[in-house]
């Protein structure tokens, strides 16, 4: 069964500050002594926590998440319908429920707020994040979190169904990391057609 936990303060990329944010998630196995034997279950865009649920042939005992070696954990993703934060969730400074206000969430809010749910829960270090579609997105951001000494947060990622380059739902965030703004892409255009076209066609205009 999922549960809730609450973090109490967590600032978004954006600067909006939201207070008591509920994190869904639900855990199978018992965390180790020294909080390292995590492996992180990241879900796709319509998932929920219950891992059994959607890939029960890689869990349980023998299986590649195994819960009598490993403390298998999926968070739900803020913004799902499934006990996260999202607009239905009641804002606590307004008593109202968020609605249409709700703040977007980027990739990088995503993990870094599931980080602060995972050290809520006693993990010091993750030794595997798997995830597909959009949870390999998050996958790939986890890559980027690092321990207070500088190690990585987790020691293995196993990204599926998604490329490098597809850590852009409607915002580059690799862009955003290169200091480049993004900009939408127009109906009916490509990554490809949009960095080609424009140069194609300065090369075909008359002199």
């Amino acid at each position: 069964m999922s549960q809730t936990l609450t973090v109490p303060t967590f600032t978004l990329e954006n600067g909006t500050t939201l207070r008591d944010v509920p994190v869904a998630y639900r855990t199978w196995g018992t965390l180790n002594a020294t909080g390292t034997n995590a492996v992180l279950v990241c879900h796709a865009l319509t998932g929920d926590t219950n891992v059994a649920d959607w890939w029960g042939g890689l869990l349980g005992p023998g299986r590649a998440l195994d819960p009598t070696e490993d403390f298998v954990a999926c968070l739900n993703v803020p913004g799902s319908p499934y006990g996260s934060v999202a607009p239905v969730t009641v804002n606590p400074d307004t008593g109202e429920r968020y609605g249409a206000g709700f703040p977007p969430f980027t990739t990088r809010d995503t993990v870094r707020l599931h980080r602060r749910a995972l050290e809520t829960l006693g993990v010091q270090r993750v030794a595997c994040a798997v995830g597909g579609s959009m949870g390999g997105m998050h996958v790939l951001e986890w890559a980027f979190e690092a321990t207070d000494g500088g190690a990585p947060f987790v020691r293995s990622l196993v990204p599926i169904a998604v490329g490098g380059g597809a850590i852009r739902p409607g915002r580059s965030d690799g862009g955003r990391r290169s200091g480049r703004p993004s900009s939408p892409i127009r109906s009916g255009e490509t990554e490809h057609t949009r960095r080609t076209t424009p140069r194609q066609t300065a090369s075909r205009r008359p002199a």
